[in-house]
């Protein structure tokens, strides 16, 4: 988990530096396997592969890292803004307690809003619904 969250901070540039020092480095191995001294001839040894079919499953598997690298690049900017959301929620708790403001009320109103986001908004949000509810529930 923290290695996922850590790659996925990570700034576009870097993220597409960092896969092309990877692809190289693997192609290097492989180019070292393949014509190198002491497994090079065993290698070249077989048969049978057929370059069209190896093309094949290149683009196959590059679209299928593509669609899931866009869904997980989806996901986490989702889960981006549910953070933000939260962080909100718990800032206005805190300035109310620095304050010294009578905070029982502005706490009931959080979970309030909390609940009505999360029990009616989220649901919605799969249809691209809104919930009146929680716009309501906003303290």
């Amino acid at each position: 988990m923290i290695l996922i969250d850590a790659w996925l901070s990570q700034p576009l540039p870097a993220l597409i530096l960092i896969l092309a020092a990877f692809y190289s480095a693997s192609a290097l191995v492989l180019v070292r396997l393949s014509f190198g001294a002491r497994v090079g001839p065993w290698v070249r040894s077989f048969r049978g592969v057929v370059a069209p079919y190896f093309g094949a499953i290149v683009v196959i598997f590059g679209i299928l890292a593509g669609f899931l690298a866009n869904d997980v690049w989806d996901r986490n900017r989702r889960a981006a803004a549910v953070r933000g959301e939260g962080a909100s929620l718990i800032s206005l708790h805190a300035l109310a307690a620095a304050l010294g403001a009578p905070h029982l009320a502005i706490d009931r109103a959080i979970r309030a809003y909390a609940a009505a986001v999360i029990d009616k908004e989220w649901p919605r949000m799969e249809n691209g619904e809104a919930s009146p509810e929680a716009e309501a529930a906003w303290p």
